[in-house]
């Protein structure tokens, strides 16, 4: 099995050095885009700067003491237990339910994320809601904690990895719309420690729990409860009305 890490890897560390060469810094060191696109993108990225600095956090003490903050690292945690707490029994949810071999259930436990693919393009090129994400994603949560056959457990994890990975990028959108300076560094960084533990606590939580009950569905209704909270915890930012914030994200 050691091999996978290999196959995993060395992609990315070649894909990094690719991203060296070609990524441009700034609109305005990029070739490929007319001079009137970059005169307009330059002047966008001004702006949402000066906005950030108007209404944001600027200082390290800002950013510890933003309840917004907190509220994003909470959301992240949540986003990051619901994922992991569903995708790491995926094989075992499929076993149980269908009765399949190791390689039909690699196979099955595969596809939703083929799918959860093509949903992160198209959501990265025109756009989507966080709040609506993150319901999708409690939809197919529940739909996996109670489908038996093959083709509605397949759906529910399908709807589930959409919902949570497409809503990954989404979210990190939201900090750099806020912070700036030392502020965003610090608070970039609060938030991912925060939200990284609910990689732990996701996981753990559904083992334990389907230990205990004999059943993944109590876990999983869980977790796709604390999505539905996620979903409210976004509407409680917006209603901040910051213009930044609010394009970020509905």
């Amino acid at each position: 099995w050691q091999w996978l890490f290999l196959a995993e890897g060395i992609p990315a560390i070649a894909l990094g050095f690719v991203t060296l060469r070609y990524l441009d810094e700034r609109p305005t060191d990029a070739d490929w885009l007319e001079p009137e696109e970059r005169a307009f993108l330059t002047a966008e990225v001004e702006r949402e700067r000066e906005l950030r600095e108007a209404l944001g956090a600027q200082r390290l003490r800002d950013a510890l003491a933003s309840g917004r903050v907190w509220l994003l690292g909470l959301l992240y945690f949540i986003l990051l237990a619901a994922g992991f707490g569903l995708t790491f029994f995926v094989p075992d949810l499929v076993q149980e339910r269908t009765g399949y071999t190791d390689f039909e259930v690699g196979v099955l436990s595969a596809i939703p994320y083929g799918f959860a693919t093509a949903a992160m393009l198209i959501v990265a090129r025109r756009g989507g809601g966080l709040v609506g994400l993150a319901l999708v994603g409690a939809a197919g949560t529940v739909l996996t904690a109670y489908a038996q056959s093959p083709l509605l457990l397949t759906v529910g994890v399908t709807l589930a990895a959409v919902g949570i990975l497409s809503a990954l990028p989404v979210f990190w959108a939201l900090p750099t719309a806020f912070l700036s300076g030392t502020a965003a560094a610090a608070g970039i960084a609060l938030i991912a420690a925060i939200g990284n533990l609910g990689g732990f606590v996701g996981p753990a939580f559904t083992g334990i729990a389907e230990d205990q009950t004999g059943s993944f569905k109590m876990p999983l209704v869980v977790l796709a409860g604390l999505l539905v909270v996620g979903s409210l915890l976004v509407l409680l930012l917006l209603r901040e009305k910051r213009p930044a914030l609010t394009g970020a994200a509905s």
